[in-house]
């Protein structure tokens, strides 16, 4: 699935089982994810957008935040990931079972 939301958008998702998303979310934009099982999710968030992301299983998840951004991230279980943050956007990470244990902001 690939999706593109301009301007005032607001998108809610629930993707299960073997997914692959990618997303562009430019200008205003709301979006809660929910990836459930063996999905695969690239975000790119420019301008002031929001993001509340839940990563339960085995998910894999890039993300670039450039401008102010504001995402809020749960990882569960043993979810491998990579988080860019361009310009010092506000994030909040939170993290559950991850396999290294540990979180360090940039």
């Amino acid at each position: 699935m690939d999706i593109v939301l301009p301007f005032d958008s607001t998108m809610d998702i629930v993707l299960s089982f073997d997914s692959t998303m990618d997303i562009v979310l430019p200008f205003d934009s709301t979006m809660d994810i929910v990836l459930s099982f063996d999905s695969t999710m690239d975000i790119v968030l420019p301008f002031d957008s929001t993001m509340d992301i839940v990563l339960p299983f085995y998910s894999t998840m890039d993300i670039v935040l450039p401008f102010y951004s504001t995402m809020d991230i749960v990882l569960s279980l043993t979810s491998p990931w990579t988080l860019f943050s361009i310009l010092t956007p506000p994030w909040t990470l939170l993290s559950h079972l991850t396999p290294h244990g540990h979180l360090s902001p940039f």
